[in-house]
């Protein structure tokens, strides 16, 4: 998208009377993308302040973090908007308005907001791999929710910072529950984190789970009647939360959307993006990640797998079945 501004003179003077000459033809709105800079104030609080210089930088590839973006309107006197604060994306938009509204307020375009929630000895690649999809999502802002402020421990030694808690977590579009182990079964028996779960599904337009994130979904009461997915070694466990289970990769439901085992995750996020942005964007991103899988070996399912190495692997899972069994039945005596 080619960006430029046929702005001439001093950028606050934006008035009727200084437009009014200009034909129809040259009034179209332009929009200009200006790195961010911080700027101190008296009061000590920084000010966003943009460099003079236009930057038009793609917004697919995730360089419009720390920029300031502006949809300027002439002749229409439009006031400055509110800059929205995402990690370090700053965004600031109006909307062209048709010339009997021109004196009326202009709303701002709302973010799209995608919550990850975080709990110890979650499997980080449940995590990490849609988060670093969905966080490229044009107009979105993300949130990564846990019970409180502390850092949160992965089950391969990777802690992670969150930053939101449910207390201070905005309503979310998308809530997304990674999985794992003694993690899940841990967040399972956790009722602050089910009604957490449970409180923001129900206004958020997409219910998602990675892996065995599902039975955090299940338990909450999401998956009663639904088709869903989870990694293949706890799909017999499904029933036990009301739900079908459905042989694939990723499994919709209505606005439930559920994952398979760890890397689907990243498959998962393609899916919504493309759902809500479109398969161009969706694509773009996929590029950008260099997203092209090539596994040394065919034995990523149970499906392909050799005997031996299913034999090797089975037994590995047991415990944790009946762990999870007994999770279930505990939290659903709550």
């Amino acid at each position: 998208m080619a960006i430029v501004s046929p702005f001439r003179g001093d950028r606050n003077k934006r008035t009727h009377d200084k437009y009014s000459w200009l034909p129809p033809s040259k009034r179209s709105p332009a929009v200009v993308i200006r790195p961010f800079r911080p700027r101190t104030g008296a009061s000590g609080r920084q000010k966003q302040q943009p460099f003079d210089r236009p930057v038009a930088d793609s917004l697919l590839d995730g360089s419009f973090l720390n920029t300031v973006a502006e949809v300027r309107l002439a002749p229409i006197s439009v006031e400055r908007r509110r800059l929205t604060t995402c990690r370090s994306a700053y965004l600031s938009i109006a909307d062209r308005v048709p010339v009997p509204l021109e004196n009326q307020r202009i709303s701002d375009m709302s973010l799209f907001n995608v919550g990850f929630v975080i709990f110890p000895e979650l499997t980080q690649l449940d995590f990490t791999g849609p988060l670093q999809v969905l966080a490229r999502l044009p107009q979105s802002a993300t949130y990564i929710v846990a019970k409180s402020e502390a850092p949160v421990p992965s089950d391969c030694g990777l802690t992670v910072l969150p930053t939101h808690t449910f207390a201070t977590c905005p309503p979310l579009d998308l809530i997304c529950i990674p999985g794992g182990s003694s993690g899940v079964v841990g967040a399972m028996c956790d009722r602050d984190t089910i009604q957490f779960v449970r409180r923001q599904a129900g206004t958020a337009k997409y219910v998602t789970s990675v892996c065995t994130g599902a039975f955090v979904l299940g338990v909450a009461g999401l998956l009663k009647g639904r088709r869903a997915t989870t990694h293949w070694a706890f799909t017999e466990l499904l029933p036990l939360v009301g739900a079908t289970h459905e042989k694939a990769r990723v499994v919709k439901d209505g606005n439930v959307i559920t994952a398979g085992g760890v890397t689907s995750g990243i498959d998962f996020g393609l899916r919504v993006v493309a759902e809500i942005a479109g398969e161009t964007v969706a694509q773009a991103i996929q590029l950008g990640i260099e997203y092209d899988p090539d596994p040394p070996f065919g034995s990523g399912h149970p499906d392909r797998a050799s005997d031996s190495v299913k034999a090797a692997v089975f037994p590995r899972y047991e415990k944790a079945r009946t762990a999870f069994r007994d999770g279930i039945t505990r939290s659903s005596t709550r």
